[in-house]
């Protein structure tokens, strides 16, 4: 492998939990998920320390003396901290103390304010000295797709696309003469384009479908979707993210009694996916044909030139649903694989 370290760069619902789980299927790469930025603070520790002994010794180095204010400053060390934090970084992230190939982590927190203004690249920087051989995978995702995802949708469009935008500019600045960051998106990962083969040539490590198969069809993580109360019943949904699936979501959940329940919603498949699925619904061990393939002339224009956008409205009526159970739906293939899509569940 090219590199000890790798650190995944990135924001919030760019599908990092998927590139991590990606770089995880290479044989003894260990990469963590996010940690609120912990490294941040040894950043603000290694710089404070550089500056009082930077600040020592402009004033001749009044900190040999005992009597002075400083006294010591002169004897910090900016190499021995990097060497003792990068014990304490490398004991959580492994703590078990697995012979590895490489360690790192991914983190979403590179956008906050105190990461602008040249501090994003200070930061970096202390990053490759803190981690051994580092790699940087930078990774970015449609501004559009992300403000329509998990907590983006409830704030200000215009300051979450100049945010990510400040961002992006700042990050590909950083990586425009280093030898040891990449950039990939996230349709490159589903789409399977050709700098996901890329990256693995990047780190220097065989490209195996089979792992990476395996990996972009496991769930990586559950987004809840409200969905409003209708006949005094409310509903909990549960969002399965699958790499296949573009975009997907309940509409509306209708029910007169909660012995015929309506479900009305949309799923567009990936448009480079050419596996042919069926959407089937599962309550109380019964199996319920879901009618899709509707039209859906507003998902046609969301997502020009993908032809499962076409006809992605989908709807099932006379479903059953009581308090100790709940409703599935499910993508079926041809040869009887289940994937989940929804999950659905009556609040007490």
């Amino acid at each position: 492998m090219n590199f000890s370290s790798i650190l995944i760069v990135t924001y919030g619902r760019s599908g990092s939990t998927l590139l991590q789980g990606l770089l995880n299927s290479i044989d003894n790469c260990l990469i963590r998920g996010e940690n609120y930025n912990f490294c941040y603070s040894l950043f603000e520790a290694y710089e404070a320390l550089a500056k009082a002994k930077q600040e020592d010794y402009k004033k001749g180095r009044p900190s040999l003396k005992i009597e002075s204010p400083w006294y010591g400053a002169a004897s910090l060390d900016e190499d021995r901290f990097i060497e003792d934090a990068r014990k304490l970084v490398f004991n959580q992230l492994n703590p078990d103390g697995l012979r590895l190939s490489c360690l790192g982590f991914k983190e979403i927190r590179y956008i906050e304010k105190k990461l602008e203004s040249g501090k994003l690249h200070d930061y970096l920087n202390f990053l490759e000295k803190l981690f051994p051989n580092p790699a940087f995978i930078v990774l970015t995702r449609d501004h559009d797709q992300v403000m329509q995802s998990g907590w983006w949708k409830s704030r200000d469009s215009k300051q979450t696309k100049d945010q990510l935008e400040t961002f992006e500019k700042n990050i590909f600045a950083y990586c425009a003469n280093k030898t040891n960051t990449f950039s990939i998106t996230y349709s490159d990962m589903v789409e399977r384009s050709h700098n996901l083969a890329a990256m693995f040539q990047f780190l220097g490590v065989p490209y195996h479908s089979a792992n990476v198969e395996k990996v972009l069809h496991t769930k990586h993580s559950y987004q809840p979707k409200p969905v409003k109360a209708t006949q005094d019943h409310a509903f909990h949904v549960e969002q399965t993210q699958h790499p296949f699936i573009q975009y997907a979501k309940i509409d509306e959940l209708t029910a007169k009694n909660l012995q015929s329940l309506s479900a009305t919603g949309v799923i567009v498949l990936s448009s480079d996916f050419n596996k042919n699925y069926t959407l089937i619904a599962v309550s109380a061990g019964h199996e319920y044909k879901v009618n899709w393939n509707i039209a859906s002339p507003r998902m046609a224009e969301k997502f020009s030139g993908n032809l499962y956008a076409e006809k992605a409205r989908f709807r099932v009526d006379n479903l059953t649903l009581t308090k100790n159970q709940e409703l599935d739906i499910y993508l079926k293939d041809d040869v009887g694989n289940k994937h989940l899509v929804f999950k659905i569940f009556l609040n007490s």
